[in-house]
């Protein structure tokens, strides 16, 4: 339920610092750094026919996912309740406290000329994970240490839904990153592939909108399949300016929906094996397509980098295969977002919010409410009320 690290808010913003001021001018602005890097890790391994779909997907640069979910829909502000103020969480580290919207507030709203912005190509770049969207809560500073309600108990309800399955083979993972790179080639039409027959499969519901492969920088694929949740929204009745679900409501339907895509993903993909069953979880993190993985050691006594990078190396995630749709397909009216899977929590998971709301997930006895000012130096009524700065 509860979520936190032993740093305090303040030593992770300087340590976004050190990540991020070092890709200025990276591959976002110039491919010739990652087309290296697929050189030397991708060519010795995996063979031609991959290093091609690597440089290939460098040049092309595909961004939809960033450009049409993210990027306008960042930092969402609006009054308390279901609708907002929300956020879909984008972070350089897994280890964030509270999973909170301090980094997604301050690329939506840079101060002038500010590196950190959702403007500037080489920020985005920086970004190692994101996940579904998030309601806005400010932590707390009780007996001395700042807490965080759970994401788990934040899901919310924001314009995209992304499903993310990725499949895993320890025992032979270069051999398997070959097989999941197959399932992206095709010899005429992208849609001609494995991945794009699921494309085609899913075009068939009115709230379907497109699907992004990205490399996660190490030994897998993460599929990243979008829905718009507009029409999911009118069947459920929600006003999303002023309604207030049960709790756990959103994030339940979500995971049934991810339940009932799998054996669509499993039949397209060739039923590949197990896929990782906590990225059916909204808000947990997954893979930022065309953002960075920063490789770390291996742990306990694992093999490392399947490719052979070595520690302290950055990798592309870079999108490797992107379609989306323009519009829906004539006549179609059905919804894959099915609303009968949102449903009321038990009464005794709404009493366990109230406790849940008293147990936060703290970051360190040690951290000050001036700790905090660096990152997040005034309150949420303030971010709202403030006009965004002149772009």
């Amino acid at each position: 339920m509860a979520e936190g690290n032993s740093a305090g808010p303040g030593s992770t913003n300087q340590s976004r610092r050190s990540v991020i001021e070092p890709l200025r001018g990276f591959y976002g602005a110039n491919p010739d750094e990652a087309l290296a890097i697929w050189d030397r890790l991708v060519a010795p391994r995996l063979g031609r026919r991959a290093l091609d779909q690597f440089k290939r997907a460098t040049l092309r640069g595909d961004n939809e996912f960033v450009e049409r979910v993210l990027r306008p829909h960042l930092f969402m502000s609006g009054p308390a309740g279901a609708g907002g103020p929300s956020y879909y969480p984008v972070e350089i580290f897994a280890e964030t406290p509270g999973r909170n919207h301090y980094l997604a507030f301050q690329m939506a709203n840079p101060s002038r000329g500010a590196f950190i912005s959702k403007c500037n190509p080489q920020c985005w770049a920086a970004i190692e994970y994101f996940a579904n969207a998030l309601s806005v809560y400010e932590p707390a500073y009780e007996l001395g240490e700042w807490g965080w309600i759970g994401p788990s108990w934040r899901v919310a309800l924001g314009p995209f839904l992304i499903f993310t399955f990725e499949a895993d083979n320890s025992a032979e993972p270069v051999q398997f990153l070959e097989r999941q790179l197959s399932w992206l080639r095709s010899v005429k039409h992208p849609t001609d592939s494995r991945i794009g027959k699921l494309f085609v499969d899913l075009s068939k519901y009115a709230d379907f909108s497109g699907i992004t492969v990205c490399y996660g920088g190490n030994k897998s694929l993460h599929i990243h399949i979008v829905f718009q949740t507009d029409l999911l929204a009118s069947r459920l009745l929600i006003d999303r300016k002023d309604a207030s679900p049960p709790p756990r409501f959103y994030r339940n339907g979500i995971m049934a929906i991810w339940d009932r895509l799998l054996p669509l993903v499993e039949t397209a993909l060739g039923n590949p094996g197990d896929f990782d069953p906590k990225l059916r979880e909204p808000e947990m993190y997954r893979r930022m397509p065309n953002g960075m993985r920063l490789v770390g050691s291996p742990k306990g006594g694992g093999r490392g980098h399947c490719l052979g990078a070595e520690p302290g190396a950055l990798i592309p995630q870079i999108t490797l295969w992107e379609r989306w749709r323009a519009r829906a397909v004539a006549g179609a009216t059905a919804l894959f977002l099915d609303p009968t899977a949102f449903v009321a929590a038990p009464d005794s998971i709404q009493q366990r919010v109230a406790q849940a709301r008293g147990r936060r997930s703290y970051v360190g006895g040690d951290c000050s409410p001036e700790d905090l000012t660096e990152l997040h130096p005034v309150s949420l009524d303030t971010h709202l009320s403030e006009e965004k700065p002149e772009r």
